[in-house]
């Protein structure tokens, strides 16, 4: 239950917090399912200077979490003690990476925008298949 702008605050602290610069993000749940009994929040981002080096990444995911801590009651009571939702998931990839998904789905053009937020649905698949297969 985070909003866009919630999400994009979050996203934003992250990048200053490493001096780093966004080149495009999107996040999505990721529901609970067999043996993991939270959920979490998986977000896949484009640095303009490329992947940071693990210290850093590991700076951005913390960041991340507590902007969100911050920023959102709903968050941060199902946060609390990491017993309903776990720590977000950062999946970096490579700069221009954002252009090939869109691509691959038929959706880069100038009319045509990341979305910042996923859901559900096929773009959500879409998504988690990109963040997995595109992982740095």
């Amino acid at each position: 239950h985070v909003s866009g702008g919630e999400i994009e605050r979050a996203v934003l602290a992250a990048v200053d917090a490493i001096g780093a610069a966004v080149g495009e993000y999107a996040g999505t749940p990721i529901y609970p399912d067999g043996d993991e009994r939270r959920g979490r929040h998986l977000f896949t981002v484009e640095l303009a200077g490329g992947p940071p080096t693990a210290e850093a990444a590991e700076t951005f995911a913390q960041v991340l979490d507590r902007t969100l801590v911050a920023g959102n009651e709903d968050y941060e009571a199902h946060r609390r003690g990491d017993v309903q939702l776990a720590p977000p998931d950062v999946a970096f990839v490579r700069p221009g990476a954002f252009a090939g998904w869109m691509r691959a789905r038929g959706r880069l053009g100038g009319q045509n925008k990341v979305p910042r937020v996923v859901t559900e649905g096929p773009v959500r698949d879409s998504l988690l298949e990109f963040a997995s297969e595109n992982r740095v």
